[in-house]
């Protein structure tokens, strides 16, 4: 057996050389694993978050395949292929080591808090397929090396802070299918090659700086399918191939720039079935040819330039849930085929000057409406009673238009949230819509102001759904008592009762409504005191029970609504010493919230120590303070305005008697800036209700409360829109009030009259304001320039936005 040679020693090396080269890859495999996991501590390094979440990658573990988030490949080498770290509250930045995991192929980090610039060492990660490190503080340009991921399918980084250009680059990835790079700070053109790419299907670019038009390229991709663009300032008209694609199916260019004509629709059988339009300087009519998008469930056409009226095709598309052409120059009658798309769950025509009659049958045509949305134009004649059978119906919006007859019974609408039919000319008859109403559980928001309701409230209104939020019953013509069941609505944060005829008490139940914090019962006929379970209402913000005959003393309770920012109580009979400083003016001091009380007026007497107290105290605070006396002649009052420093005092023009005396020894003669105020409350009245509104236009425009903790240095929220009036408004405009975007055309027309009618009707001096007939003149003016937002009527300032249906999760607002 020897003559083998198995002992050899020629066969024995032979057998060390074959046992070296098995064992070498077993050498070279341990070396990469090694590189992987020194590549993931390396980044953990850089990381803080959740002790659990991280907790399992330790130097200690050699397991890192089965590290949390990290997914690794299943024959021998094991390598990292994927690393999912999304939604685990990580802090820190993305290491450059990261790049050492050279067979990722998906990574995945988004919603978290990553800070700092992406490393362009992604860039070496050629087997990448998958990019997500959205939603998170990342900073810098897009690093151009990410192109030589040419396996890429999908990058998504958005909602981050990314600046820059995005790279012409990503247009030569041949397996990119999905870029999403919304809501960064990315400048400059769309690139040219990303319509060359025939592999993309969904491309995201919205809520940038992108500026320029559309490539022709990207407009007549075979491939796109999805193509989202709002929120940029992209110009220039829309290019018709867009609407005619063969691929696309979703189109959304809202809030831009964009000019000229809805280019008319040619192809056959378009594939379109999402199109946004809104918000743009789009011009001429709609046209009938968007009939032929047969396959469209979502047309939104708000706040453009559009003239002539719906087209009757509009109505023959049968899959159409959404149609919103709110807020344009539409005028004639709406086309009765539109009123009988039975698909639509949201229509909405607000802002425009639309004619005619609602469908008598409407209610059966539309048995999927859940929001119908008319406010604002010239429709007539009354509520058709079969809206009773809509029974989907959510929000129904027919404020100022004119129609007549009484208000339908409602109650079998028991989805019902918001009913808003302000500023008609409605009836109540007996009433008898209150106590069907009580049915609709959903309830948030009932809307009549403006009406000629006339009668007197049922009691039945205190058992309106415990969600009522917002009650407005103003300039009604309401007679009679306040009914004590309002005290049920304990959801109430809005009650609008002024300009009617009510008498009798104000209801000591008013203090059960926790929640409120705007109470109006101004230009009534109340009398007796006022209850002291105001005192309760500790949210309140806005109070006003001026111009009625209400006597007695000022409860002192008053002083415990902390959050109060304006009082009225001038025009009535309240007699007494005005409450000291440990009462209704105590908290002025600690909260600095209040801003403007007006008490004037009435019957006060021996008010030295409260008097006092305000120089002391509190001057500086107020932006308005308005006393009132009752001198030999009755009539004569006294306001104590106070902006920063200074405290000019509005004096009689009669001789220092009475209360003017009292105010002069209270005060101090050195610190007044005195003013010869020769008219009387009566025809003061109406300049001194646009102060409220004044505020309120500012509250809107800016976003911001009075009560807000930026104010807490004492300043204003009319200091705030002075400061930067008119050159800097866009620095403290509410970003909503225009989706984001603010451009020259919008603060020229629209944002800057605003904040100067805010401005006018909030001067400290009640003789510098302007009328209300002026200020409604001038915001009608701004509807006719622009059409852009609803600033149509003064007293609708509070009312929401209107949302769009459910499936396109879009805010419409008007």
């Amino acid at each position: 057996m020897s003559s083998l040679g198995f002992s050899s020693p020629g066969f024995l090396q032979l057998l060390y050389i074959l046992k070296f080269f098995c064992l070498l890859p077993l050498v070279i495999g341990s070396n990469e694993t090694e590189s992987d996991r020194q590549a993931l501590l390396c980044l953990k390094s850089q990381l803080t978050g959740s002790a659990e979440v991280l907790s399992s990658w330790s130097n200690a573990s050699m397991e890192f395949c089965s590290w949390h988030g990290v997914t690794c490949s299943t024959q021998y080498p094991r390598r990292v292929t994927a690393l999912d770290l999304s939604s685990e509250g990580i802090t820190g930045s993305i290491s450059p080591c990261i790049a050492n995991l050279t067979y990722l192929t998906k990574l995945q980090l988004s919603n978290n808090s990553f800070y700092g610039s992406i490393p362009s060492e992604l860039g070496f990660l050629t087997q990448l397929s998958i990019l997500n490190i959205s939603m998170n503080s990342l900073e810098g340009n897009i690093p151009s090396e990410l192109t030589s991921c040419f396996k890429l399918q999908k990058i998504d980084l958005s909602n981050n802070k990314l600046q820059g250009s995005i790279p012409s680059a990503f247009g030569d990835l041949t397996e990119l299918r999905t870029l999403i790079l919304t809501s960064n700070r990315l400048s400059g053109d769309i690139p040219q090659s990303l319509g060359s790419n025939l592999s993309l299907t969904y491309v995201d670019l919205g809520r940038n700086a992108l500026a320029g038009r559309i490539p022709q390229s990207l407009a007549s991709s075979t491939s796109l399918q999805f193509l989202i663009l709002t929120s940029n300032t992209l110009s220039g008209e829309l290019p018709k191939a867009l609407l005619n694609s063969s691929s696309l199916i979703f189109l959304d260019l809202q809030q831009n720039n964009f000019v000229g004509s809805i280019p008319p629709v040619t192809a056959i059988s378009p594939k379109m079935y999402y199109l946004d339009l809104r918000f743009n300087h789009l011009t001429g009519t709609i046209p009938s040819s968007l009939g032929n998008l047969s396959s469209l469930t979502y047309l939104c056409l708000i706040g453009n330039n559009l003239v002539g009226s719906i087209p009757d095709t509009l109505g023959h598309v049968p899959t159409l849930e959404t149609l919103a052409v709110n807020v344009n120059n539409l005028s004639g009658p709406v086309p009765p085929s539109i009123f009988n798309v039975t698909s639509l769950t949201y229509l909405g025509m607000a802002n425009n000057s639309l004619t005619g009659r609602l469908p008598s049958n409407i209610g059966y045509t539309l048995p999927n409406i859940q929001q119908l949305i008319l406010p604002n134009n010239k429709f007539s004649g009354s509520i058709p009673s079969s809206l009773l059978n809509a029974s989907h119906l959510q929000r129904l919006f027919l404020t100022n238009n004119s129609f007549t007859g009484h208000i339908p019974f409602f109650g079998s609408l028991q989805n019902l949230e918001i009913l808003d039919m302000a500023y008609n000319m409605l009836e109540a008859g007996d009433w008898s819509f209150v106590s069907s109403l009580t049915n609709c559980s959903k309830l948030t928001q009932l809307l009549l102001d403006g009406n000629n309701l006339q009668g007197n409230l049922p009691s039945c209104i205190g058992n309106l759904s415990s969600s009522l939020e917002h009650l407005w019953l103003r300039n009604n013509m309401i007679s009679g008592l306040i009914p004590p069941g309002i005290g049920n609505l304990k959801s109430l944060n809005t009650l609008y009762m002024d300009d009617n005829y009510l008498t009798g008490n104000i209801p000591p139940t008013i203090g059960y409504l926790h929640n409120m914090n705007k109470l109006y019962m101004d230009y009534n006929y109340l009398t007796g005191n006022i209850p002291p379970t105001i005192g309760y209402l500790h949210s309140m913000v806005f109070l006003s029970f001026s111009h009625n005959r209400l006597s007695g003393q000022i409860p002192g309770t008053i002083g415990n609504l902390v959050q109060l920012n304006e009082l009225r109580l001038d025009e009535n009979n309240l007699s007494g010493s005005i409450p000291a400083s440990h009462e209704i003016i105590a908290y002025v001091s600690e909260s600095s919230l209040a801003r403007f009380i007006r008490i004037r007026s009435n019957s006060y007497q021996d008010s030295s120590t409260s008097l006092s107290y305000l120089k002391g105290s509190v001057g500086a605070r107020f932006r308005e303070f308005e006393v009132g006396f009752w001198g030999q002649q009755g009539a004569d009052w006294d306001t104590i305005p106070w902006c920063g420093g200074e405290v000019p005092v509005a004096c009689t023009d009669g001789d220092d008697t009475g209360g003017d005396a009292e105010l002069r020894s209270s005060i101090g003669e050195n610190s007044l800036l005195l003013h010869d105020f020769t008219r009387r409350p009566t025809e003061m009245g109406q300049r001194d209700q646009v102060y409220s509104f004044g505020v309120l236009v500012s509250e809107m425009v800016m976003g911001i409360s009075p009560i807000d903790e930026i104010f807490s240095d004492g300043t204003s929220l009319r200091d705030l829109v002075a400061s930067n009036f008119p050159k800097d408004i866009f620095k403290v405009v509410d970003p909503t009030l225009l989706q984001d975007d603010i451009d020259a055309t919008d603060l020229q027309s629209c944002v800057i009259p605003l904040a100067r009618i805010g401005l006018s009707c909030s001067m400290t001096s009640p003789k510098d304001r302007c009328e209300m007939g002026q200020v409604c003149t001038e915001i009608l003016r701004i509807k006719d320039a622009l059409s852009k937002i609803d600033v149509t009527k003064p007293k609708m300032i509070d009312k929401l936005s209107f949302a769009s249906s459910p499936k396109s999760q879009v805010q419409l607002k008007f």
